[in-house]
């Protein structure tokens, strides 16, 4: 009988690492959302979100155009901080971030020009944001 000549850990590392790489070359679910730079591509927007909120509460995000269509782009525990790769290649101008916190209530941000943002830092407690061009 012939022996694999990769060992059991080797193996495991092998199936791991397939498994990572199905993950991300898939798309549409929310944990393929969260991204760490990866909105740098064409059409997208790396949208960072400070939970600071007081009285702390855990809030989900989403993104609504003034179409009024809206998408989640996932939670943010209290006290984190999470970023969010968001395409924005069907958005309108004038998209808002609309946090909903864990008790029913909402903040919603200012208009983002959808066409001109890299990055956007939403700051909660303050509900303040600092936009980053793409141009820069």
């Amino acid at each position: 009988m012939r022996r694999n000549p990769l060992s059991i850990p080797a193996r495991l590392t092998a199936i791991a690492a397939a498994f990572v790489w199905a993950a991300c070359a898939s798309g549409g679910t929310e944990a393929d959302v969260s991204a760490n730079g990866a909105a740098e591509a064409e059409g997208a927007v790396t949208v960072e979100v400070e939970n600071n909120l007081t009285p702390s509460t855990s809030v989900t995000v989403l993104v609504s155009d003034p179409t009024e269509v809206e998408r989640v782009l996932g939670s943010v525990e209290t006290g984190q901080t999470e970023t969010f790769a968001l395409d924005t290649s069907n958005l309108t101008a004038g998209y808002r971030l609309v946090a909903e916190a864990s008790d029913g209530s909402t903040i919603e941000s200012d208009p983002v020009d959808a066409l001109g943002a890299a990055a956007v830092t939403w700051d909660l407690e303050q509900n303040v944001l600092r936009v980053r061009p793409r141009n820069q």
